[in-house]
């Protein structure tokens, strides 16, 4: 989170600076299992931490959860290290290792429900937004469209330009359904 552009954070949480951010963020990590402040009333469902250990304690993870998200946390670490990620073939340069603390960890609630709009790894995909396998060919009846096809950005989401993404989305299912239509 602290290494995107402050854009990307200042409309859902009204921070438009960057020194602010850090603040923001440090006052996460010092707040610690009381997690991001909220609203009176409200849930919280974002927190900070200086090690993985403390920040899944904080979230509610325990035991083998616990375990499974500090290993494949450690996983794609190593991939970063390598430079190659041996399950989903990202893209080297954009894999950022996640070691350098505090580190942020976020759920969706009902009260609060975020939702992810943009996969930056997300399937590839064809001109005709047919998913492609590890060797760049088709697979047969598997498509992906809007923001559930990955590569549309060199190597972030931008803000720049409100609802880049929501209109990508709409505009490729509008005419990936109106080409199914027609088959």
């Amino acid at each position: 989170m602290a290494k995107m552009p402050p854009e990307h954070f200042s409309q859902p949480i009204g921070v438009t600076d960057a020194a602010d951010f850090e603040k923001l963020f440090q006052g996460w990590v010092d707040r610690g299992a009381e997690g991001a402040e909220t609203e009176e009333g409200g849930v919280v469902c974002a927190w900070a931490a200086n090690s993985f250990d403390e920040l899944l304690e904080y979230m509610g993870f325990e035991g083998d959860v616990k375990e499974n998200v500090k290993s494949s946390i450690a996983k794609y670490n190593e991939y970063c290290a390598q430079g190659e990620d041996e399950d989903f073939g990202r893209d080297p340069k954009l894999l950022l290792d996640v070691s350098e603390p505090p580190f942020f960890g976020m759920y969706s609630v009902e009260e609060k429900p975020m939702l992810g709009t943009v996969a930056l790894n997300g399937l590839v995909i064809d001109d005709d937004q047919r998913v492609l396998d590890k060797n760049y060919n088709p697979i047969e009846g598997l498509y992906a469209t809007g923001n559930n096809s990955g590569g549309r950005f060199a190597v972030q989401y931008s803000t720049a330009i409100s609802g880049l993404t929501l209109g990508f989305a709409m505009t490729l299912g509008r005419e990936l359904g109106k080409a199914l239509a027609e088959k």
